[in-house]
């Protein structure tokens, strides 16, 4: 957002205070809800947004910034986007390169791609110090020099990092990262809308997480006929008014992005949020909060906090790593809900974010397993039941199996048995053990669940005849072990 678009979104807004009641600015909407055509956005927590990639911290809409921006915490890289004579959409904040760049005071609009890409803007770069600052100042320009390769440019990044950037390589460079784009009204309407359709429509599954938004309505609309699929879109200033007087905005957007507070005149300052919210909540938009102020002095924890609890989905910041500290420092997790650095990270075992870390049920364990009876003695030809106990250690219900084998190899039962366990209980299972006619001897019956074992030790007696029953022998008296 820039020093025009701030002044005249104040003016709507302050309209906006004085064409209805404070009550009814306070109020929800009386018409049915227009939700977003995607949840992308709804979804997610709290976003850190990087303004031109953080232009107080880093040379603004250059690819340096975007990356240092992501490097620095940022969970969205938002950018401003115009066309070169040869049609070629650019990311710049200004309609001429001399702002930040040691071009000329010359229109991008007349000039080629190849005759900007010659520009190093990060040649007026200072820290801390705003787009418009006086340049006769004696500050440092610390990436001066990197764009030609006068200076080499900090490890891991190029001298292209400092040079004019294209749309379609922006999406290139960061196919994963959630972007918010503005379509400047520097160049004609139409063409800016479909060059910025073109470029997205050769990068398919971008249509959620890129917002397209412009200061002006034809922009959007020109854009939404270009790409009537794309979901993603912001919502103008020109609708505002009527959107804070109860209206829908359309096409639908996913996000409004409003100055932090407006100035109704005579000292009698407001805040935004308060008034605003109830439509974006009704809704189902995020609110994407930028310093209305735009100097150094705005951006402080207390700032961020207020913004924070009024509600805001988003501030879109000069100054990424330091939204990212306080953020960190105050327990505030990415939007998926993952740690955002590493005071934030739970211990092992645990999942969520500091403070609020949860134990991870781990699933239950096999502790004992027993065989019963220990001893015991079956006919040959009959069959035996043992009863197997397995006990589990404490956790979330699962199952084991469990591996049976038989010493003699006539006397026979299943291979394994599978059982539910339940933490810090204890299952029993029937196992039948069958014992062949000509079976005799011992059979050690043996149950395992990793290295823990149990024995069941069987006496195989021999099988009654009827010649053998007449005279004694062999059903007669058999020792039990």
């Amino acid at each position: 957002m820039g020093h025009m678009l701030k002044k005249t979104l104040i003016a709507v807004l302050t309209l906006t205070a004085f064409a209805v009641s404070a009550p009814l600015a306070s109020a929800a909407p009386n018409r049915p809800a227009s939700p977003p055509p995607t949840d992308f956005w709804k979804d997610q927590g709290f976003m850190l947004f990087a303004h031109q990639g953080g232009e107080r911290e880093n040379p603004g809409n250059t690819l340096f910034a975007f990356k240092k921006a992501i490097s620095d915490g940022a969970d969205v890289i938002d950018m401003d986007l115009t066309l070169t004579k040869d049609n070629q959409l650019i990311a710049t904040h200004d309609s001429e390169p001399c702002h930040t760049s040691d071009g000329p005071c010359t229109p991008f609009r007349e000039l080629n791609l190849e005759q900007v890409r010659g520009y190093d803007f990060g040649y007026w770069f200072s820290p801390g110090l705003a787009t418009y600052y006086d340049k006769s100042l004696d500050v440092p320009h610390p990436y001066r020099g990197m764009a030609t390769g006068d200076v080499t440019p900090p490890s891991g990044y190029t001298a292209n990092d400092f040079r004019i950037a294209t749309f379609s390589e922006i999406l290139d460079a960061f196919p994963n990262t959630p972007m918010n784009v503005e379509l400047k009204p520097y160049a004609d309407t139409q063409a800016t809308a479909e060059a910025a359709a073109a470029a997205l429509a050769a990068h398919p599954g971008r249509e959620s997480d890129v917002i397209v938004n412009a200061f002006k309505q034809e922009m959007i609309e020109a854009f939404h006929t270009a790409a009537p699929n794309h979901l993603a879109l912001g919502g103008s200033l020109d609708k505002t008014l009527a959107y804070v007087q109860g209206n829908a905005i359309t096409p639908t957007p996913v996000a409004v992005q409003p100055p932090d507070k407006y100035d109704l005149g005579g000292g009698n300052v407001v805040d935004t949020l308060p008034l605003l919210s109830p439509h974006f909540e009704y809704d189902g938009y995020i609110s994407v909060v930028w310093p209305s102020d735009l100097d150094e002095t705005q951006e402080t924890d207390p700032w961020y906090a207020k913004l924070i609890s009024q509600g805001a989905g988003a501030i879109n910041t000069m100054f990424p790593s330091r939204l990212q500290t306080y953020l960190c420092d105050n327990n505030i997790p990415r939007p998926d809900g993952t740690p955002r650095c590493a005071k934030q990270e739970c211990p092992e075992g645990f999942t969520g974010t500091q403070p609020d870390c949860v134990l991870i049920p781990v699933a239950a364990k096999v502790t004992k397993v027993s065989l019963k009876p220990a001893k015991s003695s079956v006919k040959a030809g009959g069959k035996k039941i043992l009863t197997l106990s397995v006990s589990a250690s404490n956790g979330k219900p699962s199952s084991a199996t469990i591996q049976l084998k038989s010493s003699n190899l006539k006397v026979k039962l299943p291979k394994t048995v599978r059982v539910g366990l339940r933490g810090n209980g204890t299952v029993t299972k029937k196992v039948v053990v069958r014992v062949n006619r000509t079976a005799k001897g011992k059979a050690t019956i043996t149950a395992t669940s990793g290295r823990l074992k149990a024995r069941s030790v069987l006496q195989v007696k021999a099988a009654c005849s009827k010649k053998s029953s007449k005279g004694g022998g062999l059903c007669g008296k058999t020792n039990h072990l």
